[in-house]
């Protein structure tokens, strides 16, 4: 289901980061390289993240249902309908 809210909302996963800024953007010498491993932990943080908002997005939706779908039932119960020979007539 995460996967399935991930295409949804369009959130691709990242490319793995090369430098981290220590400092401003506009300034190169601001930019620290960094190794495989720095890099896959940050990926790591930042996808661990993203599936947590998503979790938690898809268990607060799950657990109050749909607004639409309450109303609809809503109104199914309190319409009457009268059935004759076979025919709802309402």
């Amino acid at each position: 289901m995460v996967q399935i809210m991930r295409q949804v909302c369009g959130m691709r996963k990242l490319p793995p980061p090369s430098h981290l800024v220590r400092g401003l953007a506009g300034n190169e010498g601001d930019y620290v390289p960094l190794n495989a491993e720095e890099s896959k932990k940050i990926v790591e943080e930042i996808e661990g993240s993203v599936e947590k908002l998503l979790s938690d997005a898809i268990r607060q939706a799950t657990s109050r249902g749909s607004p639409e779908i309450q109303d609809s039932n809503a109104s199914e119960s309190t319409e009457s309908s009268t059935l004759v020979k076979g025919k709802t007539i309402g």
